[in-house]
């Protein structure tokens, strides 16, 4: 952007060819489908529930240098018993799982939050991580913008505040019908987030609009469609990646694991890498007769 915050369409360099970009078809949603359908009958998925708490079965304990202090005779229970709220149409009611190995491969906050009691080692790097809000915009116009880009990573976020813009017609499964024109996704950067935290969304959108048609020089152009969504802990500012070179934790005398984004980088691919490296390393170990010895 110029020094008014403003595009500069010469400036645009389009991004290398030779990377491969993925986009679910028809919507986001499709993504977590298909993988849950490339699984088949390997995986049930549990909807409407959240794990409220964790209790481990196995080890009773653990020194501070992480050695076991005492283990339990389970005679053979499975390692962990997991509390579940469960929403039904209006109700909620709570039900309890068994599991032999459970991984959390939610956000920070919300990983810290689960594994403070059951694994405080393990909930200690979530809870350092710093993560970012940030505003999101969807807006449609009944014209095209006539912009040089269906989408780009900005620089000059200390005038615009606009970080990334996409053109979501471009995507495949969403062209644009007879009468639309053009729909774009607007994310705004870090610091334009957090000094707009507490704003309402009717607010934001407003102001978000603003904003963008300006830094795209198309001030005055009318949406017909607007809204603004905010986005917290959005992706990690200082992710808590392992020392030991792994993109996620894991505990195999307790069978505990924890990924995401915040023990990688700020990416939905880095949070995608975690819980496939975490994966893996859980399917070898399964493979290994130590492993396997931990079950009680």
């Amino acid at each position: 952007t110029d020094e008014n915050g403003v595009v500069v369409p010469e400036s645009f360099q389009p991004y290398p060819t030779e990377k491969q970009m993925y986009v679910p078809s028809p919507n986001m949603a499709a993504a977590g489908a298909y993988l849950r359908e490339s699984v088949g009958d390997n995986l049930e998925v549990l909807e409407s529930m959240t794990c409220t708490g964790l209790t481990f079965r196995g080890v009773k304990d653990k020194t501070t240098e992480g050695e076991l202090a005492e283990e339990s005779v389970g005679g053979g229970q499975p390692k962990w018993e997991l509390e579940l709220r469960v929403r039904e149409g209006g109700h909620y009611w709570y039900k309890l799982l068994d599991a032999d190995i459970v991984v959390s491969a939610l956000g920070a906050p919300q990983t810290a939050t689960l594994l403070r009691d059951a694994a405080p080692h393990l909930a200690g790097p979530p809870s350092e991580v710093t993560s970012a809000l940030c505003w999101t915009l969807m807006v449609a116009f009944d014209e095209q913008l006539d912009l040089p880009f269906h989408g780009a990573v900005l620089e000059g976020l200390d005038k615009s505040g606009v970080a990334w813009v996409a053109n979501n017609n471009t995507k495949p499964g969403r062209e644009a019908g007879e009468g639309r024109a053009e729909c774009w996704t607007v994310q705004m950067g870090p610091q334009w987030g957090a000094d707009r935290a507490s704003l309402s969304a009717g607010d934001a959108s407003e102001e978000l609009l603003g904003q963008f048609l300006k830094t795209m020089g198309k001030e005055g152009l009318e949406p017909v469609y607007c809204k603004a969504f905010k986005w917290n802990n959005s992706y990690p500012v200082s992710p808590s990646i392992p020392e030991n070179g792994d993109s996620f934790y894991f505990d195999a005398e307790m069978s505990l694991g924890a990924c995401g984004d915040w023990s990688r980088g700020p990416r939905a691919s880095d949070a995608y890498f975690t819980g496939t490296q975490l994966g893996e390393h859980i399917l070898d170990s399964l493979k290994s007769s130590d492993f396997q010895g931990l079950f009680l």
